[in-house]
């Protein structure tokens, strides 16, 4: 996939490598669910780029997680709602 292609050709050392494809993995496993399938790729995108904005000398699974996640949504809190539904508000308004 592009977001762990994009990870992989960082010039990080193998450690910090695999640091960052796991904090990914484990974010992705937190907002994976609530993308639908035609902006799943993006979703993941978007996931890698807050993870690299974030990534300087953090060596820490868990920390990097949390501050990619955080700064995925406050990505997202600053662009306009454009009406398109995901998995998780279907859920919600079919209940």
């Amino acid at each position: 996939m592009q977001a762990h292609r994009r990870i992989n050709n960082l010039s990080y050392g193998p450690e910090a490598i695999k640091v960052i494809s796991r904090a990914f993995d484990e974010a992705w496993s937190v907002v994976g669910g609530n993308f639908i399938e035609e902006n799943y790729e993006q979703g993941r995108l978007r996931l890698a780029e807050a993870l690299l904005s974030v990534a300087r000398d953090c060596r820490n699974v868990e920390s990097l997680k949390l501050r990619a996640l955080k700064a995925m949504a406050l990505s997202y809190a600053d662009r306009p709602f454009d009406g398109a539904k995901s998995k998780r508000s279907d859920r919600l308004t079919s209940s």
